[in-house]
């Protein structure tokens, strides 16, 4: 305590509601927080817990890889190693199929630390959680150690024979039966050999899908332009940004380039006085929203109302009625508008990715009316690969396989037997294919569903390339051998073309870039390239674009509902589930909440007073004929009659966490209306 200070009128501090409320077992708590035999030894269960959890820590901490070789000291030791001090290698993480620059710090061969690339406009010299962590999915011992063949051990070797035999049957009907499901791709190495299998097969199919994609704003922007444009937001330039259930600080590809600008936007130059603001439209609270000067929680539904509110009152005819906002969500919004038109071709409006196609059309008719086009918001084609929608991709799959017509699928990464809508029943429908394989750095609900399940190297164990949301590419370079023997995308795509095992990664990538003819001197050209982590000037081109006329897509939906609503979000630390065995994720705290080794059903203060609800009660969730347990969590900032469920954890082999897959379904895979919750008393 200051001295001078009265404790009675000192401002008083707490660590969660059930502390400021004061009850009493809470008071409890803090009570025995530190009891006399607090430095008594634990009971053994406890010190057995705590010695498996350490031992963990060390195996991961030390983990190396055993050689089978005997090792030997340099005959002749590389002039670019000194003992001691560390080489830096630029390459790209891959993460929802863009890539951001980064910097691997390396000590005698060993990856030890990752940062961003400076060079990288996707990262600067700013890292994200996800960047930190990469290292211990390299080094995490529960990887895929061989190759397996219904759960056996196998060689590459004899799966190439075996794949060989299951191709010549296809190639005599032309891959009728042939489908490859990939996760998002931009990379063009990948996307050109996917392509010479489409040529080798005509008629074979080539899939694409990941839980959290670019669906809605794909679909919004042929709303609104005719074809699949790209919103690019210059926050740098923004004096005022509007966000409508987007957490474009966080989750957003270009998370890391939209945080400095806005960062910067906010620090008062000597001589300056412009500062940005920031007005946050949510069901839930988010980073992003966490630093809003301006924040409105609303349930999912009344956020769309919200944004055609806001669309009226700068003069765009819409149908429908706003009656469900109250007058007090109208007068906040009326004030957002005002400071807005107030800074016409300095503002933004953003929706968030999961919202529907009708909203993001919206977006671009707002932005227009604001005159932003141009300045705060531009365009560009898409980086992705193919611009398809995903779910409608998977959904055509789904059918082919559980009719019979899928003799032969490569599943390419991801896990969609876990994470696929839950009406699509996919793990059902991979039960009829004949033949399934899949590559995945672990075993997975997916991989005990094949007959083959390849182990897949890391990032940093393969040659590949990438683009980041604004096209810039990346050649993506190891800087360790395959510890566990993992086989790169290249490789087995390799193996489907030629019919056996031929090239290596580094083969394949640097000889697709020898075939673009982008360098007089290839060589000087690829080795700049590899250095500085980028190929300059591969951004893609801004586009000057149009709107289309107003079309009766933008008309309101009819969602609303004064029932509970369920919001789907990405789990801060595990993203869709791909980092779920990751031991430094699972353990930090997620932003705002706090919680760790878990996830919760995030409620609001008014509704658990209403259910009569604490942290850690089980309640039942129920959507249709669909439902779920989950403990749930108290989140000051909550939207009224709102439940978020953070998706990602509870697979099969996880044994922490609630699985909230089974509840998303393919036609609500942002949120859902008609929520019934029942508390079951544990």
């Amino acid at each position: 305590m200051m001295r001078g200070v009265d404790p009675e009128k000192s401002q008083r501090m707490w660590r969660s509601l059930a502390e400021f409320d004061d009850t009493p077992a809470t008071l409890a708590a803090l009570k025995r927080e530190f009891p006399p035999d607090a430095i008594a030894e634990p009971d053994e269960l406890k010190r057995r817990t705590f010695l498996k959890l350490m031992a963990a820590s060390l195996a991961l901490a030390g983990c190396t890889r055993q050689p089978i070789q005997q090792m030997v000291p340099y005959v002749k030791q590389p002039e670019e190693v000194v003992l001691g001090e560390p080489l830096y290698f630029a390459t790209a993480m891959p993460l929802g199929g863009f890539g951001t620059g980064i910097l691997v710090k390396s000590r005698e061969g060993r990856p030890i630390k990752a940062d961003g690339n400076p060079l990288h406009p996707a990262s600067g010299n700013g890292s994200s959680i996800w960047i930190q962590a990469c290292l211990l999915d390299l080094y995490n011992p529960e990887r895929a150690k061989s190759i397996r063949h219904f759960d056996q051990p196998s060689t590459y070797a004899t799966f190439a024979g075996e794949l060989n035999e299951y191709l010549r049957q296809q190639k005599a009907k032309k891959g009728a039966g042939l489908r490859i499901l990939t996760q998002t791709v931009t990379s063009p190495t990948l996307s050109a050999q996917l392509g010479a299998i489409l040529e080798n097969f005509p008629e074979a199919r080539w899939v694409q899908w990941e839980p959290f994609n670019w669906d809605n704003p794909l679909e919004g922007a042929r709303l609104a332009f005719g074809e699949p444009w790209v919103t690019h937001y210059d926050m740098a330039k923004a004096d005022v940004i509007a966000c409508f259930e987007s957490d474009f600080l966080y989750t957003h590809p270009q998370r890391l380039h939209y945080t400095r600008d806005f960062t910067n936007g906010r620090r008062v130059v000597a001589g300056g006085d412009r500062m940005n603001r920031l007005y946050v439209v949510e069901s839930s609270p988010t980073v992003t929203g966490s630093m809003a000067d301006n924040r409105l929680p609303l349930a999912p539904s009344k956020v769309e109302r919200a944004l055609y509110f806001v669309a009226k009152e700068l003069g765009l005819e819409l149908n429908g009625t706003d009656e469900s906002l109250t007058d007090e969500n109208r007068k906040w919004l009326a004030a957002m508008v005002f400071d807005l038109e107030a800074h016409r071709g300095n503002s933004v409006v953003l929706v968030g990715e999961g919202m529907p196609a009708r909203l993001h059309a919206l977006e671009q008719k707002i932005n227009d009316r604001l005159k932003n086009f141009g300045e705060t918001v531009t365009h560009t084609a898409p980086a992705l690969a193919r611009p398809e929608n995903q779910l409608k991709g998977l959904a055509a799959l789904r059918d082919e396989m559980a009719s019979g017509a899928c003799d032969l699928l490569l599943v390419i990464g991801g896990n969609p037997a876990f994470d696929a809508p839950a009406d699509f029943d996919f793990a059902g429908a991979l039960k009829n294919v004949k033949h399934a394989i899949h590559l995945s750095p672990e075993s997975n609900e997916t991989s005990r569903l094949c007959d083959w399940h390849l182990p897949e190297a890391h990032f940093l164990e393969a040659w590949s390339d990438i683009r980041s949301f604004d096209g810039t590419t990346t050649i993506m370079q190891p800087l360790i051998a395959p510890l566990f023997g993992g086989i790169s995308e290249h490789e087995l795509l390799d193996t489907v073309l030629h019919l056996q095992p031929v090239r290596g990664s580094y083969d394949i990538v640097r000889e697709f870039w020898r075939g673009q003819k982008l360098w007089d001197d290839f060589e000087m050209g690829w080795r700049k390239a590899v250095h500085d982590g980028l190929i300059g000037g591969s951004a893609l081109p801004k586009k000057k674009l149009e709107l289309k006329a107003p079309s009766q897509d933008l008309s309101e939906s009819s969602r609303e509902s004064n029932d509970l609503e369920l919001t789907f979000r990405p789990d801060p630390n595990l993203w869709d589930g791909r980092f779920a065995s990751n031991p430094w994720l699972k353990e930090t705290p997620k932003p705002l909440s706090k919680i760790t080794w878990d996830n919760a059903a995030m409620i609001g203060p008014a509704l658990a007073h209403r259910e009569n609800l604490k942290d850690g009660d089980i309640v039942e969730l129920q959507i249709g004929k669909r439902s779920v347990e989950a403990a749930v969590f108290l989140q000051p900032g909550q939207a009224h009659n709102t439940v978020t469920l953070h998706l990602g954890s509870g697979g099969a082999e996880q044994r922490h966490g609630f699985n909230f897959y089974p509840l998303r379904e393919s036609g609500s895979p942002a949120y859902s209306t008609g929520l019934r919750l029942r508390k079951t008393g544990r």
